[in-house]
């Protein structure tokens, strides 16, 4: 996501937009490279190749995938957690900053053992429950990264997007502008081979969503544009909303949620969770994915990541390889997309397939 370098003084720029439809996202200056730079890297091994869990009346196979792309150093991180029989954790994180990489590693460390260990201490593991335990997760992750020694939190920090999955119900935590989506069945046609749509889970947590802006705007923040060498006639000649402390030069954060960012405590921004809930239907719910900014700014176009999903899944019966192909299928096309967009960035993802009990047969645990 973006870097919370330190940039010169911006000129004054309206901060009054309106929030971007899904799958489109603000540009950020400090991700583009010069024409003719150094091309992304290939994705990194996978991180967790493929998993089963079995729930009531549905078996989820999730992957996760990251890629270094041409960054210097990865600051992605993703984790999977089969936290008890019928409950599966899995997340996203995005560092920032030049701390970002110890930021998101530290608090995926957090949130990855704090999570189950709230979780398997529930007496009923439902609603109330998940939310209560992601609550608590995110605002330890937070507070111990910000009095972790060895982070430099004043500039850095990380984004986070989690979901917990039940026997029928998902959760889905988010802070920050890493994303959540939904592949669904398009219509009554509830076939393997059907078209799929997309179903946003997150929303952004930037000064292109008016809550935000208007919360980090009451709390003193100023709120501008940085100028870039880009192009004029690019949309990216402007760059994304950044928020500032007074008349100072940083932090030039674009997230408005995030864990870390100390400087920016003060200026509106925290690290309390904007949670989504829906029930699982198996005959209608074929895929979740969770993905780093990277993933959404290489892939832009509304329904892309979901379509990938299907074209990897499309002729056969869910499982474990099946779930690794769809997640290595976006990450692979996520790079790809951002070096024709002469972008760096990491890009990372979960993948969580769900096969209905009905339709899978023995041989689909592979």
């Amino acid at each position: 996501m973006a870097d919370n370098t330190t940039t010169a003084a911006p000129p004054p720029a309206s901060a009054s937009p309106s929030a971007p439809s899904n799958g489109s996202r603000p540009s950020t200056p400090g991700k583009t490279r010069k024409a003719g730079g150094a091309r992304s890297k290939s994705a990194d091994p996978p991180t967790t190749a493929g998993t089963r869990v079995d729930m009531r009346n549905y078996t989820a196979y999730v992957a996760a995938r990251r890629a270094q792309g041409s960054r210097p150093e990865q600051q992605d991180e993703t984790f999977v957690v089969p936290v008890a029989p019928g409950i599966l954790a899995v997340g996203v994180l995005d560092g920032h900053g030049s701390d970002g990489g110890k930021a998101s590693r530290f608090a995926r460390s957090v949130i990855e053992t704090d999570l189950p260990t709230h979780l398997r201490a529930a007496v009923t593991v439902d609603e109330a429950a998940v939310r209560a335990a992601l609550v608590r997760a995110f605002q330890d992750a937070n507070a111990r990264l910000l009095d972790e020694p060895g982070i430099d939190c004043y500039l850095s920090g990380t984004t986070a997007v989690v979901a917990v999955l039940t026997q029928d119900l998902c959760v889905v935590a988010n802070v920050g502008d890493s994303r959540a989506v939904l592949a669904q069945v398009d219509g009554e046609n509830t076939v393997n081979d059907a078209p799929l749509k997309t179903v946003p889970l997150t929303t952004d947590h930037n000064c292109e969503n008016p809550t935000e802006l208007a919360r980090v705007q009451a709390a003193g923040a100023r709120v501008d544009r940085v100028q870039t060498d880009c192009p004029t006639d690019q949309p990216s000649a402007q760059g994304p909303l950044r928020i500032y402390k007074g008349t100072l030069p940083y932090p030039g954060l674009v997230v408005t949620r995030s864990f870390g960012d100390s400087v920016a405590r003060r200026l509106g921004v925290h690290a309390d969770p904007e949670i989504t809930v829906f029930r699982v239907d198996p005959a209608a719910d074929r895929a979740i994915v969770l993905a780093s900014d990277g993933v959404w700014d290489g892939l832009p176009e509304p329904g892309r990541v979901t379509r990938l999903v299907g074209n990897a899944t499309r002729g056969g019966p869910a499982s474990a390889k099946v779930a690794d192909r769809a997640c290595a299928s976006v990450v692979a096309e996520a790079l790809r997309g951002l070096d024709a967009l002469e972008i760096d960035d990491n890009v990372s993802a979960v993948c969580v397939l769900i096969a209905p009990l009905t339709a899978m047969p023995a041989s689909s645990a592979s």
